[in-house]
């Protein structure tokens, strides 16, 4: 149990850990690949003329500390510029980043905002975090709402995000201010755990 709850208080504010539409060269870095194969200083010099892509890569480098010192409030610099552009996974980590206060001030409001940005462009990222932002509020800024949790989730879910699966499990399992069903609850336990996620096959492995 004490698992499931120290993941839930990671929350959104460790949303950032979770983005996974990382940009093709990010992942590189993070397979451990040959940092003289990435052009750092080429793809600095394009964020630098404006250029959203080269931004958020920029901000990703600072964020991880990719052949340069880690640096959040540099992160959170270049993601804004790319965010401003319309980048949507700069915005997922402006969003990240503003939910954790890391490189910028502890801002909820300011992380919906951006959460939203990039949900209205379809992003599966946003719709999760999102969702966690309803189901367990963020003081007054963003009350707790499961039925509106649950709105997003279902969007997430229905693409097949893992995540998003548990936590509508979750809900249903729970009914607090949705319909109680342990039927929907077992089917996206179930769904979640044959992608391989750890905390859905950890429940169902419980409950056998």
């Amino acid at each position: 149990m004490h698992k499931y709850i120290a993941f839930i208080s990671l929350g959104v504010a460790a949303a950032i850990i979770l983005v996974t539409n990382a940009t093709a060269v990010a992942q590189e870095v993070d397979a451990g690949k040959s940092r003289k194969s990435i052009d750092y200083a080429g793809i600095i010099e394009h964020a630098e003329q404006g250029d959203a892509g080269a931004q958020t890569l920029t901000g990703n480098f600072y964020l991880k500390g990719s052949s340069v010192p880690k640096d959040y409030e540099k992160a959170a610099q270049w993601f804004t510029k790319a965010a401003e552009q319309g980048h949507v996974e700069a915005q997922c980590r402006l969003g990240a980043l503003y939910e954790s206060g890391q490189g910028v001030p502890l801002d909820s409001e300011k992380a919906a905002y951006w959460y939203m940005k990039a949900a209205e462009q379809g992003e599966v990222n946003a719709y999760v975090f999102i969702g966690l932002q309803y189901e367990f509020g963020h003081d007054q800024a963003i009350p707790k709402n499961h039925e509106k949790a649950m709105y997003w989730f279902t969007k997430a879910a229905e693409l097949g995000d893992a995540r998003a699966q548990f936590r509508l499990g979750t809900l249903y399992e729970g009914g607090q201010d949705v319909p109680l069903d342990s039927e929907k609850a077992f089917y996206w336990y179930t769904k979640s755990a044959e992608q391989g996620y750890e905390f859905a096959q950890e429940k169902l492995k419980r409950e056998k």
